[in-house]
């Protein structure tokens, strides 16, 4: 086995115990960032964790909730909804090997594509580790990238990491499926928007360019963009395609939003 040399020592064994056993009281989001600071972080030392559950469709991934904790709300931001694999070396990487991905600040220029870079430097992490878990039919699953390890990384840090891993896709499963008290964060954003901004997402889903849709409303070409720009940074998307596919997926939830 490829982990066979490893062993956790009885520190190791009673943090991960604890990470086990309170982990069956996490049941909302608030829950569930305490958890990864306290428990988790006890036993996977980090400052700075990102996680997502999605769909695999082909090579293209489709984040449908993305978690932050201890990471700028900026550097969530930066996270397209839908990517490609090829454009995410570490994933790619982990679906073809299934195992974990540590990423020492040395290697990152090497083994992160300029996407993960630009990403990393948002978040003001170097040292990374990640792994996740894939459902049994392989389309679907979870995803923990862990920043800012405090030493650096050894094989030894993905033999915990892999151990670690069932605790970490149950629990996030489970705060998520029980509504997560604020971790249907796409279906927020959505309602998020104005009335009018939800009106251009509309029109922007039936492929219309903002030319088309500012003469619709009797517009200009720049007040829409200037919506465009503001649904983007809201739905935390950077082009059409994938800001549509979020309007897609939460269509029903956008009723009795805000208006402008």
């Amino acid at each position: 086995m490829i982990y066979a040399k490893y062993t956790l020592d009885d520190v190791e064994k009673r943090a991960l115990l604890g990470v086990a056993e309170s982990g069956f009281s996490v049941s909302t989001l608030a829950d569930f960032k305490q958890w990864i600071s306290g428990p988790v972080k006890a036993y996977f030392p980090h400052e700075r964790m990102v996680c997502a559950i999605g769909q695999l469709f082909g090579e293209q991934i489709r984040i449908q909730h993305l978690l932050g904790v201890n990471c700028p709300d900026a550097c969530i931001e930066r996270f397209d909804r839908i990517t490609n694999c090829r454009e995410r070396s570490i994933v790619q990487r982990w679906l073809t090997q299934y195992r974990a991905q540590i990423i020492n600040s040395a290697d990152m220029q090497k083994c992160l594509s300029p996407q993960e870079r630009e990403n990393a430097l948002a978040a003001g992490v170097s040292n990374l580790a990640a792994f996740g878990c894939l459902d049994l039919g392989g389309q679907g699953g979870s995803y923990f990238s862990f920043g800012q390890m405090p030493e650096q990384l050894t094989a030894r840090h993905a033999f915990k990491l892999e151990l670690l891993m069932p605790y970490l896709h149950l629990t996030l499963s489970r705060v998520v499926h029980q509504g997560g008290a604020g971790l249907r964060e796409d279906a927020h954003r959505v309602q998020a928007l104005t009335r009018r901004e939800q009106e251009i997402l509309a029109l922007m889903s039936t492929g219309m360019s903002n030319r088309a849709i500012a003469e619709k409303l009797s517009r200009s070409e720049l007040t829409v963009q200037n919506h465009v720009h503001a649904i983007f940074k809201k739905l935390g998307v950077r082009n059409r395609v994938a800001a549509v596919a979020n309007y897609r997926g939460h269509v029903p939830s956008v009723a009795g939003s805000r208006g402008t």
